[in-house]
């Protein structure tokens, strides 16, 4: 069951497992059903409009039935600070050095966080839109969106150097675009760093802020 911090029932609430095409949708009760979930430790993900996303981890023995309730917390009322000018060096975390140095090459499309604050996008797909070769094809679910490459059928989809295995679009879905500091596109084969080179032929790099 998914709730509000007062308890309050949210109905559409997507909850999905991470890495697994597994989705369901909340009803008007906050209730919601997934079925056929491999047992182990598996990585869920619930995401509603106007509310913080939410990930957990649970261990399922086989057979088990699991039941819970998932409290989210609404989004926080922006506030305006007054303008503030700061001069200093920029400083980059070593796990982002190969995101500039790649930038430099200039072989795919680079997105940092100053142009994720201007285009303000709800969701990542979001991001995709305009870019030649990448068509984004809305869906019935308000966050996960149909991502196609015209020159790549396989997409591989990076976070913080980790591979993510499943659908693009759905993986795309679990991630909070606030919580991106820079994303790496590359649309076809001889854009892709060797880093990136498994069965993919493209890739999506994404770098969160924390």
């Amino acid at each position: 069951m998914v709730v509000d911090t007062a308890g309050v029932p949210i109905s559409h609430a997507v909850v999905s497992v991470v890495g697994q095409p597994l989705r369901a949708r909340t009803d008007s009760a906050g209730w919601f059903r997934l079925e056929s979930v491999p047992p182990g430790v598996r990585l869920f993900s619930v995401r509603a409009l106007g509310y913080r996303p939410l990930m957990w981890t649970l261990t399922l023995r086989p057979g088990q039935n699991a039941h819970g309730r998932i409290s989210l917390k609404q989004f926080d009322a922006a506030v305006v600070l007054p303008e503030l000018t700061v001069v200093g060096e920029q400083y980059v975390p070593a796990r982002m050095a190969g995101f500039y140095q790649r930038r430099a090459l200039g072989l795919g499309q680079y997105i940092d966080r100053e142009a994720i604050e201007r285009r303000n996008p709800f969701v990542m797909t979001d991001l995709l839109l305009g870019l030649a070769g990448v068509r984004v094809y809305r869906t019935n679910d308000p966050f996960a969106n149909e991502v196609v490459f015209l020159r790549c059928e396989r997409i591989g989809v990076y976070v913080d150097g980790f591979r993510l295995w499943g659908d693009p679009g759905e993986n795309l879905s679990l991630i909070n675009p606030a919580d991106v500091e820079a994303m790496e596109i590359y649309r076809g084969a001889g854009e892709l760093p060797a880093e990136f080179m498994s069965d993919d032929c493209a890739a999506i790099v994404i770098w969160t802020r924390y």
